[in-house]
């Protein structure tokens, strides 16, 4: 894929993931090798599930739906240097994808829009009500 950077501008989300411990900076570094220091992929795809560990995938297509992007750029760093980057991008079918699975949400969250009170006890005393209103503050 052959990109020129001058020709359209693409809003973009940006996540760096600094890595420091002894594994993930050595996970981080042989994904660094195996790819461009600059790496295109899309949502899913080969280079995408290469890149980005298991546990992040679902971060950047969250990222992606929050801020209506359809690119979100994955670095990943040491403390010192950047190790490899990642411009993701999603499609409107995937982005629309990860929406209707968030859908169930939005019916126990009405409290947030509307006059129902918070169910205070739905979460048991570990959450407080801010960090639901953050997280669905972010989610919206």
């Amino acid at each position: 894929m052959e990109i020129n950077a001058y020709s359209t501008i693409h809003p973009t989300a940006v996540e760096i993931k600094t890595m420091s411990g002894a594994t993930t900076l050595a996970e981080a570094r042989t994904i660094g090798t195996q790819l461009n220091k600059l790496s295109l992929c899309r949502f899913g795809d080969q280079v995408f599930k290469k890149g980005v560990k298991t546990q992040y995938r679902v971060q950047y297509i969250h990222h992606a739906s929050v801020l209506k992007l359809n690119r979100v750029l994955f670095t990943v760093a040491s403390d010192q240097i950047i190790l490899c980057m990642l411009f993701i991008k999603f499609t409107p079918e995937d982005l629309e994808m990860y929406e209707k699975l968030l859908d169930p949400l939005r019916g126990t969250l009405k409290w947030i829009h509307g006059t129902e009170s918070f169910p205070i006890n739905a979460f048991g005393d570990g959450l407080k009500q801010k960090d639901i209103m953050l997280t669905y503050i972010a989610y919206v």
